[in-house]
């Protein structure tokens, strides 16, 4: 449900503020095995390693360059 919402209420906020608006997927080839080997904890810290790494530097940036 969440993917289904989160976009359209983004999309909806960003043209009603004339900007820019992404979705990002990434493909995290080997996140079900470490997350069936090392437990859904560290399936958890996968996802947010691979947030930190590649997301955040991707949106951060460029937004503090506008400011």
């Amino acid at each position: 449900m969440y993917l289904d919402e989160r976009p359209t209420a983004g999309l909806s906020r960003t043209v009603q503020d004339d900007k820019s608006y992404s979705i990002v997927m990434i493909d995290v080839v080997h996140f079900p095995r470490c997350n069936d080997t090392y437990g859904h904890a560290s399936g958890d810290t996968c996802v947010r390693v691979v947030y930190w790494r590649y997301v955040i530097p991707f949106t951060l940036v460029p937004m503090l360059r506008q400011q």
